[in-house]
């Protein structure tokens, strides 16, 4: 829980709560085991307090986007209170070791994993591309940017 706290960037910027970071780093050794106590009950219970759900929605314009007058010219973004996102970072790190014990995810996927780059993906991509190449096989490679569609989909099919 401390590491979730200590590897955050302390001049990220808070949600509505207005505390980032830097203040619970600073704060951390008199908060500490408050802290622990609620993510540990948080975790037990299966509950996230409702304040820790809501978010600051802050606009930012796209960079060279030539007509600043279209909606699509702007990108926004959520923040969430620190607290929230120090949680967040437990239960994740917690999933991703159990996922990884247990060996439940795929060799291919290199994304959010610990010692995998994306330069070992390419050498992965490149090798399957001369195998097939030797073989004398067509390679058809589909790729998807699932955080660029992701606006665009109708969240209910999906």
């Amino acid at each position: 829980m401390e590491r979730a706290i200590f590897s955050s960037n302390p001049r990220k910027a808070p949600g509505p709560g207005d505390i980032s970071f830097r203040v619970w780093q600073e704060l951390w050794p008199v908060v500490k085991q408050w802290v622990v106590h609620i993510y540990r009950r948080s975790i037990q219970l299966g509950h996230i307090p409702k304040s820790w759900t809501e978010a600051k929605i802050i606009v930012i314009p796209k960079p060279g986007k030539p007509d600043y007058t279209i909606p699509k010219a702007y990108r926004p973004i959520s923040l969430l209170r620190t607290i929230s996102k120090g949680l967040e970072k437990v239960v994740a790190q917690r999933l991703l070791e159990y996922l990884e014990r247990t060996e439940q995810l795929p060799h291919t996927q290199f994304g959010a994993r610990p010692r995998r780059s994306t330069e070992q993906a390419l050498t992965v991509l490149t090798e399957k591309i001369y195998d097939a190449w030797r073989k004398a096989k067509v390679l058809t490679l589909v790729t998807f940017d699932v955080q660029g569609a992701y606006n665009g989909v109708n969240k209910e099919v999906l």
